[in-house]
């Protein structure tokens, strides 16, 4: 419910507050569907200019959202309402300029690949991106096929699977598209990666009965086929949205799905179509009420937590380890339990130098909040103690995790120089120095003069290799620490 770090990029010009940008693009999109629907049963009882004021407004918001998914689903689904809606009409029409059908289906299938492709290539970087994010969760798939690797498990268990795909070095050229992502940016996929095949094939059937069934009605055109067609082509919609975004992820956009499950009738209904959907309405209430006395509950009883988490992250980006420390121990007072504080509880206490502390809560909390700061923070507590063998081990699986990035080879430099490998040292200094990296920022620049004072210190001729320790030196200590665990520096 609540925004708990500052975003400094936002892909879209329009942002919501139904989840993220592509679900409340999906949110839109099913709204402007509907809208459309009601204006062609004339539903909506007001004049024309301000049908057409809202019509703009839907489309200039879902534009400005710039959510392609939204797009392209919207566009074939309303492309396919109109063909079965005006079908008779338009047969008579090619029949009477003596143009063949399936020609004009022909073009027709040729103009809306052509205006996709436009679309996709908008942000073709995310485009690719997507393709790379579902090689690896098509493997994370067939690797727990039958079981999948549990519910709300995905964005836990995705790290370890990319760090498996870039390690292969057919592959390495991709390591700059490395990502910590949430799901796999295709609802099916993410069914199927979370509840195995048997629950993937389950979710859809809800799918494929549904269309059965709705074909069957519009087919024997039914007295309700119009309001059949309409459901239609608005499940087709949340299928090819599915296809290219997580949508169901989204509460409100799950509970519009579900209720338009439930206007299926798997039934012949002739006369009651009407009741049966008041009944819906009703049910449609009663649950939207739920889920907002829940929403209210939060942010009565939880605000508080979220806030004081906000500021641990805040305190946390600035270096202020004390601070965070005493703001993540108020927020879990209120959110116990919270693998995230939790472990940003454990870097923040090795940021501040209690090292032991911090790599308790960091340990404990690994397996539920898998994610490349943790390991960073633990490499960073063990190096300080001098347990360079553990250090090593989480500096590598954070590598693994995002090879692009400069920060592990910060740590390894200084591990390896510890455990006397000094051409290992130098070599991961070098990286940092020069930036070897796609990634080119405030943050590199930082690493890289950070690794410009350690390079001097470490190899210069005038110090005995072997009596430098980064320890003594207070500041460039504070500096290194800072670098690894904010993520102001990242």
């Amino acid at each position: 419910y609540f925004r708990t770090r500052h975003i400094e990029l936002i892909k879209t010009v329009l942002n919501g507050t139904i989840g993220p940008p592509n679900g409340y693009g999906a949110f839109i999109g099913l709204g402007l569907y509907c809208y459309i629907c009601l204006c062609l049963e004339n539903k909506i009882k007001i004049s024309k200019p301000f049908k057409i004021i809202i019509l703009i407004i839907f489309i200039s918001s879902l534009v400005l959202n710039k959510s392609r998914g939204a797009w392209i689903s919207l566009f074939l689904s309303l492309i396919i309402l109109m063909i079965l809606l005006y079908r008779n009409n338009i047969k008579r029409f090619l029949c009477n300029n003596n143009i063949k059908v399936y020609y004009a289906y022909i073009l027709l299938i040729c103009v809306c690949l052509v205006i996709i492709v436009l679309v996709v290539r908008i942000n073709i970087s995310s485009s690719i991106g997507r393709i790379y994010i579902w090689k690896i969760s098509i493997n994370l798939f067939f690797e727990n096929i039958f079981t999948g690797v549990g519910y709300g498990c995905f964005d836990n268990v995705f790290l370890d699977y990319q760090a498996k795909y870039l390690q292969n070095p057919i592959n390495f050229h991709l390591i700059s598209k490395a990502s910590n992502i949430a799901s796999p940016h295709n609802q099916f996929l993410y069914i199927f990666c979370e509840a195995g095949i048997i629950g993937g094939i389950i979710f859809l059937l809800l799918y494929i009965l549904s269309i059965v069934k709705l074909i069957y009605y519009i087919n024997k055109k039914d007295i309700n086929m119009r309001v059949y067609l309409y459901l239609f082509c608005f499940i087709i919609i949340t299928i090819i949205h599915s296809m290219i975004d997580s949508i169901l992820l989204v509460v409100p956009i799950k509970l519009i799905l579900f209720c338009g499950f439930s206007l299926v009738p798997f039934k012949i209904i002739k006369k009651d179509i009407k009741k049966k959907m008041v009944g819906i309405v009703y049910i449609l209430l009663f649950i939207i009420n739920i889920f907002y006395t829940k929403f209210i509950y939060a942010i009565i009883i939880q605000y508080p937590g979220y806030e004081m988490w906000t500021k641990g992250n805040i305190e946390l980006n600035a270096g202020n380890f004390y601070n965070a420390i005493e703001y993540y121990d108020k927020a879990l007072n209120i959110i116990p339990n919270n693998p995230i504080i939790y472990a940003k509880k454990g870097m923040a206490l090795v940021g501040s130098g209690l090292y032991k502390d911090g790599i308790e809560y960091l340990e404990n909390i690994k397996d539920k909040y898998n994610y490349r700061d943790v390991y960073l923070s633990l490499s960073l507590g063990y190096l300080r103690l001098g347990n360079f063998t553990l250090a090593e081990k989480y500096a590598k699986h954070a590598h693994n995790m995002f090879p692009d990035q400069l920060r592990p080879y910060l740590l390894l430099s200084e591990i390896y120089y510890n455990q006397a490998k000094f051409d290992e040292a130098r070599e991961c200094l070098n990286r940092c120095v020069l930036q070897i990296t796609s990634i080119r920022s405030k943050a590199t620049e930082s690493i890289s003069e950070c690794c410009s004072i350690l390079m001097a210190k470490m190899f210069d001729e005038k110090i005995n290799i072997y009596q430098f320790d980064v320890g003594n030196d207070i500041t460039l200590k504070d500096k290194i620490n800072s670098i690894i665990i904010s993520h102001k520096y990242e």
